[in-house]
Protein backbone atom coordinates (compact mmCIF):
# COMPACT_ATOMS: atom_id res chain seq x y z
CA UNK A 1 0.00 0.00 0.00
CA UNK A 2 1.21 3.47 -0.83
CA UNK A 3 -1.05 6.31 0.28
CA UNK A 4 -4.50 5.13 -0.77
CA UNK A 5 -3.22 2.99 -3.65
CA UNK A 6 -3.04 -0.79 -3.25
CA UNK A 7 -0.68 -2.97 -5.28
CA UNK A 8 -1.72 -6.62 -5.07
CA UNK A 9 0.13 -9.64 -6.37
CA UNK A 10 -2.68 -12.08 -7.03
CA UNK A 11 -1.31 -15.61 -7.40
CA UNK A 12 -3.53 -18.24 -8.98
CA UNK A 13 -2.92 -21.28 -11.17
CA UNK A 14 -3.07 -20.13 -14.80
CA UNK A 15 -4.42 -16.71 -13.82
CA UNK A 16 -1.84 -14.71 -11.82
CA UNK A 17 -1.82 -10.95 -12.07
CA UNK A 18 -0.57 -7.71 -10.57
CA UNK A 19 -3.40 -5.33 -9.68
CA UNK A 20 -3.43 -1.64 -8.82
CA UNK A 21 -6.53 -0.15 -7.21
CA UNK A 22 -7.68 2.58 -4.85
CA UNK A 23 -8.26 1.64 -1.22
CA UNK A 24 -11.97 0.96 -0.70
CA UNK A 25 -12.66 0.33 -4.38
CA UNK A 26 -13.41 -3.07 -5.85
CA UNK A 27 -12.63 -1.95 -9.40
CA UNK A 28 -8.95 -2.18 -10.43
CA UNK A 29 -7.29 0.86 -12.02
CA UNK A 30 -4.78 -1.37 -13.85
CA UNK A 31 -4.36 -5.13 -14.19
CA UNK A 32 -1.16 -6.73 -15.52
CA UNK A 33 -1.97 -10.35 -16.35
CA UNK A 34 0.84 -12.86 -16.36
CA UNK A 35 1.48 -15.89 -18.57
CA UNK A 36 -0.32 -19.09 -17.53
CA UNK A 37 2.91 -20.74 -16.33
CA UNK A 38 3.57 -17.93 -13.80
CA UNK A 39 2.20 -18.18 -10.25
CA UNK A 40 2.86 -14.80 -8.67
CA UNK A 41 3.39 -14.15 -4.98
CA UNK A 42 4.59 -11.23 -2.82
CA UNK A 43 5.22 -7.72 -4.10
CA UNK A 44 6.56 -4.45 -2.73
CA UNK A 45 7.08 -0.84 -3.82
CA UNK A 46 10.55 0.68 -4.22
CA UNK A 47 10.44 4.26 -5.51
CA UNK A 48 8.69 4.19 -8.88
CA UNK A 49 8.90 0.40 -9.23
CA UNK A 50 6.99 -2.67 -8.08
CA UNK A 51 9.08 -5.77 -7.34
CA UNK A 52 7.27 -9.11 -7.45
CA UNK A 53 8.19 -12.71 -6.60
CA UNK A 54 6.94 -15.86 -8.24
CA UNK A 55 6.03 -18.92 -6.21
CA UNK A 56 7.94 -21.74 -7.93
CA UNK A 57 9.17 -20.19 -11.18
CA UNK A 58 12.44 -19.01 -9.50
CA UNK A 59 12.17 -15.53 -11.05
CA UNK A 60 11.09 -12.09 -9.97
CA UNK A 61 9.72 -9.17 -11.95
CA UNK A 62 10.18 -5.41 -11.83
CA UNK A 63 7.32 -3.21 -13.05
CA UNK A 64 6.77 0.49 -13.55
CA UNK A 65 4.60 1.50 -10.58
CA UNK A 66 2.43 3.88 -12.58
CA UNK A 67 1.64 1.72 -15.61
CA UNK A 68 2.39 -1.83 -14.34
CA UNK A 69 4.42 -2.39 -17.52
CA UNK A 70 7.15 -4.97 -16.94
CA UNK A 71 10.60 -3.36 -16.95
CA UNK A 72 12.71 -6.45 -16.32
CA UNK A 73 12.99 -9.79 -14.57
CA UNK A 74 15.65 -11.42 -12.42
CA UNK A 75 16.47 -14.94 -11.20
CA UNK A 76 15.78 -15.57 -7.53
CA UNK A 77 18.92 -16.44 -5.55
CA UNK A 78 19.53 -20.22 -5.44
CA UNK A 79 19.19 -20.25 -1.63
CA UNK A 80 15.53 -19.20 -1.96
CA UNK A 81 13.45 -22.31 -2.63
CA UNK A 82 10.14 -20.61 -3.41
CA UNK A 83 8.94 -17.02 -3.47
CA UNK A 84 6.37 -16.27 -0.75
CA UNK A 85 6.52 -12.79 0.81
CA UNK A 86 8.36 -9.60 -0.12
CA UNK A 87 8.82 -6.19 1.49
CA UNK A 88 11.28 -3.27 1.45
CA UNK A 89 13.00 -1.67 4.46
CA UNK A 90 14.28 1.45 2.68
CA UNK A 91 17.61 -0.23 1.88
CA UNK A 92 17.05 -3.88 0.93
CA UNK A 93 14.29 -6.06 -0.41
CA UNK A 94 13.33 -8.67 2.19
CA UNK A 95 12.00 -11.99 0.91
CA UNK A 96 10.78 -15.22 2.43
CA UNK A 97 10.39 -18.66 0.94
CA UNK A 98 8.05 -20.12 3.54
CA UNK A 99 10.92 -21.24 5.73
CA UNK A 100 12.20 -19.69 8.97
CA UNK A 101 14.48 -17.32 7.06
CA UNK A 102 14.25 -13.75 5.90
CA UNK A 103 16.52 -13.02 2.96
CA UNK A 104 17.76 -9.46 2.53
CA UNK A 105 18.32 -8.83 -1.19
CA UNK A 106 20.29 -6.07 -2.88
CA UNK A 107 17.63 -3.78 -4.38
CA UNK A 108 19.94 -2.99 -7.32
CA UNK A 109 20.64 -6.69 -7.95
CA UNK A 110 17.81 -8.74 -6.37
CA UNK A 111 19.56 -11.98 -7.30
CA UNK A 112 22.12 -11.21 -4.57
CA UNK A 113 21.50 -12.10 -0.91
CA UNK A 114 23.04 -9.46 1.39
CA UNK A 115 22.23 -11.35 4.62
CA UNK A 116 19.92 -14.01 6.04
CA UNK A 117 18.07 -13.76 9.36
CA UNK A 118 16.38 -16.69 11.11
CA UNK A 119 13.13 -15.77 12.88
CA UNK A 120 12.81 -17.10 16.42
CA UNK A 121 11.43 -16.22 19.81
CA UNK A 122 12.89 -17.13 23.20
CA UNK A 123 11.81 -20.78 22.83
CA UNK A 124 10.49 -21.23 19.30
CA UNK A 125 11.73 -20.98 15.75
CA UNK A 126 9.01 -19.74 13.40
CA UNK A 127 8.64 -21.05 9.88
CA UNK A 128 6.09 -20.71 7.08
CA UNK A 129 6.76 -16.96 7.07
CA UNK A 130 4.61 -15.19 4.48
CA UNK A 131 3.04 -11.82 3.61
CA UNK A 132 5.88 -9.59 4.78
CA UNK A 133 5.35 -5.95 5.67
CA UNK A 134 7.91 -3.42 6.92
CA UNK A 135 6.73 -0.56 9.14
CA UNK A 136 8.61 1.75 11.52
CA UNK A 137 11.67 -0.49 11.79
CA UNK A 138 9.78 -3.75 12.24
CA UNK A 139 9.17 -6.63 9.83
CA UNK A 140 5.74 -8.21 10.20
CA UNK A 141 4.96 -11.65 8.81
CA UNK A 142 1.94 -13.89 8.57
CA UNK A 143 2.68 -17.43 9.77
Amino acid sequence: MEGNTIYESDGMENASQLIKYTLGSSAPKIVARQPAEIFSEGCTIVGDKVYQLTYRNKIGFIYDKNTLKKISEFPLPNIIGEGWGLTYDGKNLIATDGSKNLYFLDVNNPSTVVKTVCVAGSKNIYDQLNELEYHNGFIYANV
